[in-house]
């Protein structure tokens, strides 16, 4: 299921039934990752064991999965858009860390930016020039509680030594990244990132964070 979210902002949600066909600024290499095309989308069937956005279980292949796609933000004075565009995602980005509650999260955030040239990822696409953005990390909270997997591992009696082999699992976070292509966009991908095979998504935080983004893109749109 695509959703297309108000009549100002285009994005794509993922879903577990269907995937849109892809986009051809991105790499095909890849059959499980899905692109808002231009077009009306055509649905195909995806394995029913794959949970996409916001789903009861995650697999390897979820764990780093995009979020949200918002095509076209700029079509021409691409270097003066993108520019600007990084420059607000990165000040947006600052209130999950000064006032995370008023921006819908329950859980505390780290913000860290980052910069990549389209060559210095082999998995990033051949299409991509440049691109910036920041990556919202969640941090460790202390419920008192332990998972299924912890409470097993305690009964066995080997919880911590995978604890000292392993570390500490990662928290999980989202990526916001402004991509300069090479037919002139400027587009904005967010991604599930910083997981581990014991990662706990945190499904609503990454909603939340998506639903702010979308409002920081319609602000972007009016400046």
């Amino acid at each position: 299921m695509t959703m297309l979210c108000s009549s100002t902002t285009t994005f794509a949600f993922r879903s577990s039934l269907v995937i849109p066909t892809s986009r051809s600024t991105r790499s095909t290499a890849n059959p499980l990752v899905a692109y808002l095309p231009s077009t009306a989308p055509r649905s195909v069937p995806v394995p029913t064991k794959l949970y996409l956005f916001f789903g009861n279980k995650e697999t390897t292949d979820t764990k780093d999965k995009e979020l949200a796609y918002f095509p076209k933000l700029a079509t021409s004075n691409t270097n003066v858009k993108y520019e600007s565009l990084s420059g607000f995602i990165a000040t947006w980005s600052r209130k999950f860390e000064e006032d995370r509650k008023g921006m819908g999260l329950t859980t505390p955030v780290k913000i860290s930016s980052f910069l990549e040239e389209g060559g210095d990822d082999e998995q990033l696409s051949a299409d991509l020039i440049e691109r910036s953005g920041v990556r919202i990390i969640f941090q460790p909270t202390k419920t008192g509680y332990n998972s299924k997997k912890e409470e097993d591992s305690r009964e066995r009696g080997d919880g911590d030594s995978d604890k000292k082999k392993k570390g500490p699992p990662k928290e999980g976070g989202v990526e916001i990244s402004v991509e300069k292509m090479s037919n002139g966009e400027v587009q904005l991908t967010a991604r599930r990132c910083e997981t581990d095979e014991d990662t706990t998504i945190k499904e609503m935080s990454e909603e939340a964070i998506i639903s702010q983004l979308k409002k920081a893109i319609d602000a972007w749109k009016k400046i």
